[in-house]
Parts: structure tokens; C-alpha cells; sequence
């Protein structure tokens, strides 16, 4: 895991420069303690160095890279990396977990290789089969690849964005990094894009799009790559291909429940197994959920319990008030795995100076303080010394995990006149979650269709939101990034199907992901999701709607896998709780001096927020009323746009 960045000048002119790269690289030196390099060059040839100042004669682009070792320690794993004939180049952020088997593979074909590096296999892999080698991958990933026979630099990221990819165009300069922080310290304007920020404040939506909070830094979404040429051809710009998605149009056939219960398994106990190669310590995050126990008690069975082999380390999130606090099933896993357990307790009105560098290395706003639970995780597992860990992000999405999926199954079969089956999964949901028969019906009607439908009353909606502007929202409501999506949406599948690719790919698990990646690498760690293999996606989504919300339990195919796996109090849990935290306690209390004092510096004439109404609200809120996290939406917005301007 590390930090890659990159500038190349499209017209292939002289003019970058190692006082900028290296600028960029410092930016991520968090990413990648162990080491650095760079490459300067134009398109005839191209030269490493590890002096960041290096300045050579008609630099037309520059590669730098940041690294954090974690397989093939030695000075060999060194990047940027090139082939044996300077003509390929590589800066690279992930790992390949299957790159022994691709080591093999391409060595049967001649490929020679001179480290035991992941990076490396990329290389030969994309020599072999050029962009055909993104499917031969089984990862995560954002690289950039120097071809100097084509005169192209070659970019992507997984199929699920786990590893990020930012970047700026402006006709002649393309530039690429990790994170944001690395573009804006170069002369990148840093605008805010106020599309993304109405998104945010009214509907709760972040890295839905591959627009950022930047009006001129984009990402690469997940499953797609770009080619950038080294020199301008009146056609040629950069092209932006998406390689690799979400296909709802086919489900498996004929598969019994015990065929998909079974495949399931296979390919998640495949996926850690191949999850646990490294060559320094590993970890698990453990919240007391089903996915992470899962994890845990997975790995177990593959390590083995005896003397001779590694005892896994788990690490929490854990509060004093038993409403937040998963103990009671974190220990049942620590029980049957014999684990050694660190638990931290956060409390994020301890020290303003932590909130401010988690709220900083995440680089844009954050919906909820969770994040701030996760840092905690991550900062204990450092401590400890453990350098790769393993988290459950993905499953909810992947697996129905969520409450609010119900309406979306629900839904699909009334579609399909399912009366009776309906009807018992009304009586179940009713029977089993406070909201009863009204909250059932009320979960169906918000999985409404995409369209201009849900736009429309999205729209509606934002316009009663008191505390916003009312010009900001009339003058940006038409620019968002999330109607967008909306209205160009028309995926295959069931009401179900449909959802989840939603979250997958759109509305939910990219904005988790960001805060996976800033949080671990804040700390020097990788972190690694095994829900995210593509094999289990694709199976899992290939299977009925019944093997994912069945009757009480969401998850259904999971809990069946997992059966004599997991300790049995964890698997028949209903509730769902994650990296949970006391956020009104923490938002009314611990933070309400310096939430107070944040919304009291809003300016009559702001453009964005109502001042009056903000305190107003926040007011109600501190009495026991309102939205749980708007305040903290609110607190964040102000407090990225004064760092950010």
C-alpha cells in the first residue's frame, strides 16, 4: 500500500519539474514511509532517481512514488518500477492478491522476473495482454503505467475503487495522485464545486459521482481506467473507459440453496486466504457484527490455533454506555478463536487537534462520527504494531445487510404478485422491527423507481430544509451530481438487484471506502476487504432474492454459510450496530461548545447556510429533536470550506 502521483504535459513540452513532484509526494508521506522514488522523462526515454529534486533536460512528465512494504520487503520492491527495457514503467498504489498464480502463468510464457514484488506481475501482465490484464487481477489497485512504445500512460483502479485515483485536466496537464491534498499543492484551482455540496448538506450524498468537492479535481470510478497520451494529436485527449460492472441480467440456474450456501463459502474463505498473504504482521478490525466475525473466525480456521503459528490480533471500537457497545459479542468470537483483543474507547471531545487531523486526512467531508470510531481502530492497531488489517466494508451492501433493503425486496415481490409470500414477510418485518406494518409499507414506497419521479420529490424535499439557503438550493439543485444518477440509472434485475448495485457502485460503499483507505493510511496501514473479491460479487448477486432477505434475516445466504462457523449468539443477531457511536450525546454535549461556536461564525450574507436558523436548529437538536447527523454535516461543510479556501 502506498502513494503514487503523477504530471505529464499531453504536448509532450519540456516544463515538469522535480520541485512539484516532489511537493506531491511529501503530501503523502503517510501513504508510504518505508521509501520513495521518482521518474522524469519525455517521450523517447525516462530515468529514475532518487533525489526529488532531479532535474533533467525536457522533462515533459514525472512519476513519483510513496511506499509502504508489505510484500518483498527488500530494496528490489522499489518504485516507481520499470522493465528490464526502461520501455515500461510503473507507480502503483494495492495489491494483487493472486499475483503468485499470474507469476506462474506468465512465466510459462517467458516473462523473467527479478523481485517476488506484485508490481512487477502488473508489468508483465500488462506487456502480455495490454488492457485485457485488468480482468487476470483479483485485487485492489490504482496504478499509472508508463508505455513508452506507445507513447501512453496507461491508468486504473479496481472494479469497486477500493484504492483511490484523483486527478486534474486542463487540456494540457494531466495530473494524478492518491488523494486530493497532493493536486492542490500545485497550481490546480481549488473552487469548490457547489453541486457536490448541495448533494451533500440535502440529500446526505458523498462520492457518489466522479465529481469531488473540487470543481477541477475528478476520481476515477470504480471499474475504470484512462489513457493519457505523452504527445498532442488533434484527436487524442484523455479517454475514459469503464472495463468492468455490475451485470444484473442473469442469475444463476437450477442452483439448489445448498449449491449456493456452499459456493458462497468457498469463494469468502478463498478470498481471506488469499487476503492473508503478506509479509508482516496482520490484523482484523472486529465490531461484534456478523462480518467481521466472520472474518475472524474464517482466518482462524485457516492459521490454525497451534503453538507454532501466528495468534491473530483483533482490534475494536468500544463505549462505558452498553447502547453502543458490542463487548458481549466481540468476546464470544475472542472465545472460539482465542484472538488476542485490543479494545480502544473513543471520545471524540477528548482533543480537538485529533478530530482536526481526522477530519484533515480524510481531505472532504464525512457524514457521520463514526469515522472518527474507525481512526480510533486503526491508531490502536499501529500502535500494536500490525501493519495490514482486514474489515468487513462491503458485505452490508453486497449482502442486503441493511435495514432499508427490506422496502426494495418487499417491493419485488409485489411486482411479481407474490401475494402470499408477501403478505408473510409483511407479518415478519411488522412482528420483528418497531416501526410495524407502517414502517413496511413506508420502506416500499421510499424504493420507488429511479426517474424523474424520485428527482422530483428529492427536490421537494430540499426545499424545506430550513437552515440552507434558500437561493444556494434553488441555484444548485439543478447541478447535482446524485439527480444525475437518478435519472441515467436503468440497471436490470429486481427492485433488490437494483439497490444494491446502487450502493455497491454508487451512493454508499464508495463514500465508506474513502473513509477505509484516509483512516488506515492516516496510520501507515493497509486495509484489506475480502466481501470485495469480484468472484463472491458476481455469485452473490447472481442468486434469488430470497437467499439474501429471507422472512426475520437479512443476510440469509451469509448466515447459512456461516453456520458452525460463527459463534451462534453473533449469527442470529438482528440488530446491526458497526462502527457505532454516541453521536447525539457527542454532537449535543461533549462537542456543543465548539459546535456553538462554529455556527455563531456563520456571516449574515453566507451564501450557503442560514446562520440564524442553523442555531435555531441546532438548538431543537440539544432538546432531544432532529435529524441525528445534520449538525455534524453542518459543522463539517464550514469546516472544510475554511481550511479548503
Amino acid at each position: 500500500m502506498c502513494g503514487i502521483a503523477g504530471i505529464i504535459n499531453i504536448r509532450g513540452e519540456s516544463g515538469v519539474f522535480g520541485k512539484d513532484i516532489a511537493a506531491m509526494n511529501n503530501a503523502a508521506s503517510h501513504r508510504g514511509p518505508d521509501g520513495e522514488g521518482y521518474v522524469f522523462g519525455n517521450v523517447d526515454q525516462a530515468t529514475f532517481a532518487t533525489d526529488p529534486y532531479y532535474n533533467g533536460i525536457n522533462n515533459s512528465f514525472a512519476f513519483a512514488h510513496k511506499r509502504l512494504s508489505i510484500i518483498d520487503l527488500s530494496e528490489a520492491g522499489t518504485q516507481p518500477m520499470s522493465s528490464s527495457d526502461n520501455k515500461h514503467w510503473i507507480t502503483y498504489n494495492g495489491e494483487i492478491y493472486n499475483y503468485i498464480e499470474l507469476k506462474e502463468e506468465l512465466s510459462k510464457k517467458g516473462h523473467i522476473f527479478r523481485t517476488n514484488t506484485d508490481t512487477e506481475v502488473i508489468l508483465a501482465s500488462y506487456k502480455e495482454w495490454g488492457k485485457e490484464c485488468l480482468k487476470h487481477f483479483n485485487g485492489m489497485w490504482a496504478f499509472a503505467i508508463l508505455d513508452l512504445n506507445k507513447k501512453t500512460v496507461f491508468c486504473s483502479i479496481d472494479r469497486f475503487g477500493i484504492k483511490p485515483f484523483y486527478y486534474s485536466f486542463d487540456g494540457e496537464h494531466f495530473i494524478f495522485a492518491s488523494e486530493i491534498k497532493q493536486i492542490l499543492t500545485t497550481k490546480v484551482n481549488s473552487e469548490l464545486d457547489n453541486g457536490v455540496i448541495y448533494d451533500y448538506l440535502a440529500h446526505a450524498m458523498l462520492d457518489h459521482s466522479h465529481r469531488t468537492f473540487y470543481k477541477n479535481i475528478k476520481k476515477l470510478t470504480a471499474g475504470t481506467y484512462v489513457e493519457v497520451p505523452l504527445k498532442d494529436n488533434k484527436d487524442w485527449s484523455p479517454k475514459f473507459i469503464k472495463y468492468w460492472d455490475i451485470d444484473l441480467s442473469q442469475k444463476h440456474s437450477r442452483l439448489s440453496k445448498v449449491e449456493y450456501v456452499d459456493k458462497f463459502r468457498e469463494l469468502l474463505m478463498d478470498s481471506i486466504n488469499l487476503r492473508l498473504r503478506s509479509d508482516v504482521p496482520i490484523g482484523s478490525c472486529l465490531s461484534g457484527g456478523l462480518d467481521s466475525s466472520g472474518i475472524v473466525c474464517i482466518a482462524t480456521q485457516i492459521l490454525g490455533t497451534s503453538e507454532d503459528k501466528p495468534q491473530q490480533h483483533t482490534f475494536s471500537s468500544c463505549f462505558t454506555d452498553k447502547r453502543f457497545d458490542e463487548r458481549e459479542y466481540i468476546e464470544e468470537v475472542i472465545k472460539k478463536t482465542g484472538a488476542n483483543s485490543v479494545y480502544c474507547f473513543p471520545d471524540i471531545s477528548s482533543s480537538d487537534s485529533e478530530l482536526d487531523a481526522v477530519l484533515r486526512h480524510q481531505g472532504e467531508p464525512i457524514l457521520s462520527t463514526s469515522v472518527y470510531a474507525q481512526w480510533q481502530v486503526f491508531k490502536s492497531a499501529r500502535s500494536a504494531g500490525v501493519t495490514v488489517m482486514l474489515d468487513g466494508q462491503g458485505a452490508d451492501e453486497l449482502l442486503a445487510g441493511y435495514r432499508g433493503y427490506y422496502g426494495s425486496f418487499l417491493l419485488g415481490l409485489l411486482k411479481n404478485l407474490k401475494v402470499f409470500t408477501l403478505t408473510a414477510h409483511l407479518f415478519c418485518y411488522s412482528s420483528s422491527h418497531t416501526a410495524g406494518l407502517k414502517g413496511a409499507l413506508r420502506s416500499m414506497a421510499a424504493a420507488s423507481p429511479t426517474g424523474p419521479f424520485r428527482v422530483n420529490r428529492l427536490k421537494k424535499m430540499a426545499q424545506g430544509i430550513e437552515w440552507l439557503n434558500d437561493d444556494f438550493i434553488n441555484t444548485f439543485k439543478d447541478d447535482s451530481p446524485y439527480y444525475e444518477h437518478l435519472l441515467m440509472f436503468s440497471a436490470q434485475g429486481t427492485p433488490l438487484d437494483k439497490k444494491l448495485k446502487e450502493m455497491l457502485l454508487h451512493t454508499n460503499l464508495p463514500a465508506l471506502l474513502r473513509y477505509e483507505d484516509r483512516n488506515s493510511m492516516a496510520h501507515s496501514i493497509e486495509a484489506r476487504v475480502p466481501f470485495l473479491d469480484y468472484r463472491l460479487v458476481e455469485h452473490t448477486l447472481k442468486t434469488p432474492d430470497n437467499m439474501k432477505i429471507n422472512k426475520y434475516f437479512t443476510k440469509y445466504l451469509y448466515r447459512l454459510a456461516m453456520k458452525d462457523i460463527i459463534p451462534n449468539r453473533v449469527l442470529e443477531r438482528t440488530d446491526k450496530m458497526g462502527f457505532v457511536t454516541p453521536e447525539r450525546q457527542w454532537l449535543g454535549e461533549g462537542l456543543k461548545p465548539t459546535l456553538k461556536k462554529t455556527f455563531d461564525s456563520i456571516p449574515d450574507n453566507d451564501n450557503i447556510f442560514n446562520g440564524k436558523r442553523i442555531l435555531n436548529y441546532y438548538d431543537k437538536y440539544c432538546n432531544g429533536s432532529g435529524e441525528d447527523t445534520t449538525p455534524w454535516r453542518i459543522f463539517n461543510l464550514i469546516k472544510f470550506r475554511e481550511g479548503a479556501l
